[in-house]
């Protein structure tokens, strides 16, 4: 199996229909947003065929603190797959997106994965960490909302 890693729509092979998230399509739309630049992992077996593919955006961001330019990558699911999604393939793509963009961003994003444990071991072996979102968002909730917020809004 190949991977090759696309950087515009034109380019691509004909693939086949999936998640709305991994279509040329899409990969069309973030070419034409500004700060956005959309990079899609192929895997295809010896003939050409395509066995799967994944979508990854580039988004180029400030920030009020050091660094003040910085890319992340986001990509959201596990991609497309011919047959049923398999761990080997996913490894594929997470290693091409990683060998090309490393360099280039700031942190890499996986998230809205269909299953818990899907890939798993291959972020964990890429040296990916996961995050409790949910941790960070019900942080703030520690408190009464009457001890948050400030007098002047009282």
């Amino acid at each position: 199996m190949k991977v090759f890693v696309f950087e515009h729509a034109t380019a691509l092979p004909t693939l086949s229909m999936g998640s709305f998230f991994h279509s040329p399509e899409l990969m069309e739309l973030y070419e034409l947003t500004p700060r956005h630049k959309p990079y899609m992992a192929v895997v295809t077996v010896d003939e050409g065929h395509e066995v799967a593919h994944l979508l990854a955006v580039a988004r180029y961001k400030r920030s009020l603190f050091p660094p003040y330019l910085y890319t992340h990558i986001r990509v959201i699911g596990e991609g497309v797959y011919l047959q049923e999604p398999s761990e080997q393939i996913f490894s594929l793509m997470v290693n091409a997106l990683k060998e090309r963009l490393q360099n280039k961003v700031l942190y890499m994003e996986f998230s809205n994965l269909s299953q818990k444990m899907f890939g798993y071991e291959t972020l964990r072996s890429e040296g990916f960490f996961p995050v409790r979102w949910m941790s960070v968002h019900n942080s703030l909730h520690s408190r009464i909302p009457e001890e948050r917020i400030t007098a002047k809004l009282l």
